[in-house]
């Protein structure tokens, strides 16, 4: 056996035993001899594996260049670009590195790994900055008949399929960007493989109504409305339309319904909006007066600046009190006693019976048993939240230690009222039926 195929058997057994730094360096002895493209891509392999990325990638590159026709030479760089500059980018948040990172690894490969990795990353990341044109661009680049249909597993909870991934960024890009015809089409595709899935539905009506059908799309709102408790989202969109048709009577209640279903006031500023355009119109203008001066309160609060629109509509509604002779009260600066006098609007626009019922704050709640304390690993784990949904109070955590992010439920936070993305937090570790669940989560002593 010459020297050479006795190093290549010795890297080939470290290789085979996951031993990559010890394998790597007889690789790199092999490249730097003979040069060939196996020992050139396996040496690239080795150093990604042993948390060289940066040097893989040059590595890679030098072997690629020097056979243009290797496949495996190819797969090492596309690979190698996701360790070195794809991930580090997805990490820090850094849409423009991303991208660029990412039509590097489309342009090199067409193998669907790849592929799907960097366009679901990107689209995830573009739809949290709302770069709508992005999101429906990438979205593009995958065909949803070859995402699976099928529910995942997702650190032991049940999560939503690829395919219905894939539609939800798709349809909700091209409802933000109007393009309604498409958005019509699609939501029915979606609907027809996902029938339960309510927002395929309400972004159907959504498109229905762009396209001009305006009466159609209230027609489906309202059955989507009937079929359970509705979301406070619909309800807006709702209303919206009703406001649109010239049916201000039914969008003024079905606003007031919306206010008092369940939601973060921050999420509905807009509602606030609609509901003092049409007081105004309806020549309610305490009523109008009061719902602007709360969107401001609102905005003011979360450091959000006030549109000129809300302004002018304030003292439209002043103007025109005026000039009836109305009297307007004097409205309080305190955002609780603004709120409390606009709750008691909505409850008089909203029969008892069709009002949503969400726990208020300050209010007593009914006796419950008390829901027994989970059992946990005994252990305080750190990491940053990561997403949490108000509205269906849950979330994510991403874990400092690297591995994958948890669940938790509002109902085991402790000393937030409102979790925010990025903020650091301390929890324990407790095993469900469904998977494992972050609780007792609390803010990190000495954390931003």
């Amino acid at each position: 056996m010459t020297q050479t195929a006795a190093l290549r058997a010795q890297a080939k057994q470290h290789y085979d035993a996951k031993q990559f730094a010890e394998a790597g360096e007889l690789f790199r002895q092999l490249w730097d001899g003979d040069g060939d493209a196996f020992s050139g891509s396996r040496y690239a392999y080795c150093l990604r594996k042993t948390g060289h990325a940066d040097e893989a990638l040059t590595v890679a590159q030098a072997v690629a260049e020097k056979y243009p026709e290797d496949v495996y030479a190819r797969r090492e760089v596309v690979w190698s670009l996701y360790e070195a500059q794809f991930k580090p980018a997805k990490e820090r948040a850094d849409l423009d590195a991303l991208e660029r990172a990412g039509e590097q690894i489309v342009d090199l490969t067409d193998e669907e790994l790849p592929v799907r990795l960097v366009s679901f990353a990107v689209v995830d990341l573009a739809k949290d900055k709302m770069k709508w044109p992005l999101v429906s661009a990438w979205c593009d680049r995958l065909d949803p008949q070859n995402l699976s249909p099928e529910p995942r597993e997702m650190n032991g909870r049940r999560v939503v399929s690829e395919r219905e991934q894939w539609y939800f960024a798709k349809i909700k890009s091209l409802v933000e960007l109007k393009h309604w015809d498409e958005a019509r089409t699609l939501a029915q595709e979606a609907l027809a493989s996902f029938p339960r899935q309510r927002d395929f539905a309400r972004w159907s009506a959504q498109a229905l109504a762009g396209q001009g059908h305006t009466l159609e799309a209230i027609a489906e709102l309202e059955s989507l409305a009937r079929a359970r408790q509705p979301e406070w989202y619909l309800l807006h969109d709702l209303a919206e339309l009703q406001s649109q048709a010239g049916q201000a009577e039914a969008a003024y209640k079905t606003a007031c319904q919306a206010a008092l279903a369940f939601g973060e006031d921050k999420a509905k500023v807009g509602l606030f909006v609609l509901i003092g355009r049409i007081a105004l119109d309806q020549r309610r203008y305490d009523v109008a007066v009061r719902h602007l001066k709360l969107t401001q309160l609102v905005r003011t609060r979360e450091g959000w600046s006030v549109p000129g629109e809300v302004v002018y509509l304030e003292n439209r509604a002043r103007g025109a009190a005026k000039q009836a002779g109305a009297t307007l009260e004097d409205l309080p600066d305190e955002f609780g006693k603004l709120r409390a006098l606009c709750r008691r609007d909505w409850e008089a626009g909203v029969p008892a019976e069709q009002r949503a019922h969400p726990p208020q704050r300050g209010q007593p709640q009914p006796r419950r048993a008390p829901t027994p304390a989970p059992q946990t690993d005994g252990q305080m784990h750190t990491g940053r939240i990561k997403t949490y949904i108000e509205d269906r109070g849950f979330g994510f955590i991403t874990p400092d230690s690297g591995e994958s992010d948890l669940f938790f439920h509002i109902t085991r936070v402790q000393g937030m009222t409102l979790p925010t993305p990025g903020t650091e937090v301390q929890y324990e570790v407790t095993q469900t039926p469904k998977g494992l669940n972050a609780v007792n989560v609390r803010p990190a002593q000495g954390g931003k």
